[in-house]
């Protein structure tokens, strides 16, 4: 979603602190299968992926992560139809100081446990859709 750097938004300053952004849109996953989300924030981060398509975000389809400054493991998504487009919603919080958030995938089975030495793919913008009116 914005780069991996210290300030996605510029430097710390009252324009970039004590902000919250919500994504939502539609989101293709590149293959079929199980697939682990992760992300990388400065300060809080939550995703949330309508996998069973009864527009509502509950349970499992729900990751959230309130610790800064590294990689998380936040959900997994099992039985992945790759020619679907699941509503989600993004959401990221930052307090003060640096400021960034990356959502990654992986098929990785070692992502729930060690998420940072996983090979990972950030969600792009070739994954993401609008939602038409």
């Amino acid at each position: 979603f914005l780069p991996p750097t210290a300030n996605g938004w510029g430097a710390s300053g009252s324009a970039v602190d004590q902000i919250t952004a919500v994504f939502t849109g539609l989101i293709q996953f590149p293959g079929g299968g199980t697939w682990y989300a992760l992300e990388r924030n400065d300060d809080w981060a939550y995703i949330a992926i309508d996998i069973n398509e009864d527009d509502t975000f509950a349970g499992a389809e729900i990751g959230e992560s309130r610790s800064c400054c590294r990689q998380h493991y936040l959900a997994s998504y099992v039985n992945i139809n790759p020619t679907i487009h699941y509503k989600f919603k993004a959401m990221f919080r930052e307090g003060f100081g640096g400021n960034y958030m990356n959502f990654y995938w992986t098929q990785n089975t070692a992502a729930p446990s060690e998420p940072a030495a996983v090979d990972r793919v950030l969600i792009g913008g070739e994954s993401l859709f609008h939602i038409p009116e």
